[in-house]
């Protein structure tokens, strides 16, 4: 029971997970992963602006948004691995980002939709009450990609890598 490995009805031994990799909560590890994942989306939106901004001078917005944009998630993706969540989140982690980015501009442009078409507030906080809504389910659904695996590597001192 408190040994370091665990056999399983099929006959594998695996190492036992510690306390930590069980309840992310006990430790504050959701508190300390929640404002990375706050700070990176500040460095992320940055960035991406100062690109969208750069690619405007030899380009027309639409482009310039578009690139800048698929530069965010390939900007959010590396964030995640090495500052968020420390972990590589398997081999299918960059398209489940790419997926989670999708879901999300789409809840987004629903969520404007009903604060301004149903709710018949002002335009412009329409992005603020979307990001408000979609944040906790980004948040918990990039955590799921990265999410502590049985068996993993170590990335830096008490990380665990998959």
């Amino acid at each position: 029971m408190f040994g370091t490995t665990m056999t399983f009805r099929d006959g594998h031994v695996r190492p036992a997970r510690r306390m930590h990799e069980r309840s992310a909560s006990a430790d504050g590890s959701w508190l300390r992963s929640g404002f990375r994942f706050l700070a990176s989306g500040g460095i992320n939106t940055v960035i991406t602006w100062a690109l969208y901004a750069l690619l405007l001078q030899v380009m027309p917005y639409k482009w310039s948004y578009t690139i800048s944009y698929l530069a965010g998630i390939a900007l959010a993706y590396m964030l995640y691995r090495f500052f968020v969540f420390r972990r590589k989140g398997g081999r299918f982690a960059p398209i489940w980002v790419a997926l989670i980015y999708l879901f999300q501009y789409l809840l987004g442009l629903l969520l404007v939709n009903v604060w301004v078409d149903e709710l018949r507030e002002p335009q412009l906080w329409a992005p603020i009450f979307a990001v408000v809504i979609s944040m906790p389910l980004t948040y918990v659904l990039n955590w799921w990609v990265f999410r502590s695996r049985e068996s993993g590597k170590v990335l830096s001192a008490g990380t665990t890598d998959q």
